[in-house]
């Protein structure tokens, strides 16, 4: 998927807009709401809830309101099924810095750029067999979340 937009904690560049805990839900439950993009991925420190692992990308695919939880389907599915996660508990795992850049982690809202005219490439023009493979140019904007909170 191209990236949309992104937030989450500060892994963006210097002047870019951070997120809240409640910007974060709100993000979750425009994302859960329909199955349109844009799409939301999480990059949180596996340690911060409980499992084994440092760093981590996961989708997010749904949000219980009643319970304040995210469902979160883990990529990997040989270590973990998909798992219903307390929201503020899935921000908080998003706070840790991660040790390579020294920021925190995030999140990303995903969704495919308009289709680019004469973009599109059929699987024979590409070596492979059947099918078409749209080319979509990338879209993203990243919104950290952390102590300097602002709305994305």
């Amino acid at each position: 998927f191209p990236t949309h937009r992104m937030g989450g904690p500060r892994m963006g560049g210097p002047g870019e807009a951070t997120s809240s805990a409640e910007s974060f839900r709100e993000a979750v439950r425009k994302a859960c709401s329909d199955s349109k993009p844009p799409h939301l991925v999480v990059s949180f420190l596996r340690t911060a809830l409980g499992q084994t692992g440092t760093g981590h990308f996961s989708p997010v695919a749904a949000y219980h309101a009643p319970s304040d939880s995210a469902l979160v389907l883990d990529i990997a599915r040989f270590k973990l099924p998909p798992y219903w996660v307390p929201l503020r508990a899935l921000y908080e795992a998003m706070l840790p810095h991660d040790a390579a850049t020294g920021l925190p982690r995030g999140y990303a809202l995903l969704a495919g750029a308009p289709q680019l005219a004469g973009a599109e490439r059929n699987m024979a023009q590409l070596g492979g067999g059947g099918g078409r493979c749209p080319v979509n140019a990338i879209k993203r904007k990243y919104c950290p979340v952390g102590s300097h909170a602002r709305t994305c």
